[in-house]
């Protein structure tokens, strides 16, 4: 009974609308969910490459992998290499790559216990794809593409 009242009652307005603004109302959903679909997400294939923290001063590198692993680079400024692999999921809704047993480096060794590290995907004005560190801080690792010849 109450949802037969609710319906005559939406029906009723929906009646009294203008048939232009019955149509932004029909079609809103899907418009929404269209602009939601297309944008800036990549498809998960252009996310493997070789990523590189987009600050000179720290050298450290990211390269995922087709198969779903990867492999984190960092390089210590006496010469020390520090390694930390593990596996990667893309998940396209969010925009985010999920990385399974993670550390970040700093030139004493792993900051913290390997975890999971969520990083968002930007896609910027040039197409170039950032794996986000710090959003607020526009710190990220920026994929190489492969007409850059930086090493």
């Amino acid at each position: 009974m109450h949802s037969k009242l609710y319906q005559r009652h939406m029906y009723y307005l929906f009646s009294l609308l203008k048939p232009t603004t019955k149509l932004f109302v029909i079609y809103l959903p899907f418009l929404v969910m269209t602009n939601m679909s297309c944008g800036q997400s990549p498809n998960s294939s252009a996310l493997p490459g070789h990523y590189y923290f987009n600050r000179s001063n720290v050298q450290d590198s990211l390269i995922v992998n087709t198969d779903n692993s990867y492999k984190h680079l960092f390089y210590a400024s006496d010469g020390r290499v520090f390694e930390r692999s593990g596996t990667w999921a893309y998940d396209s809704m969010p925009s985010e790559v999920r990385f399974s047993d993670f550390t970040f480096f700093n030139n004493e060794g792993p900051v913290l216990p390997a975890g999971v590290w969520i990083s968002r995907v930007r896609v910027d004005d040039k197409g170039n794809i950032n794996l986000m560190y710090s959003s607020e801080n526009n710190l990220y690792f920026l994929k190489k593409m492969s007409n850059d010849r930086k090493k």
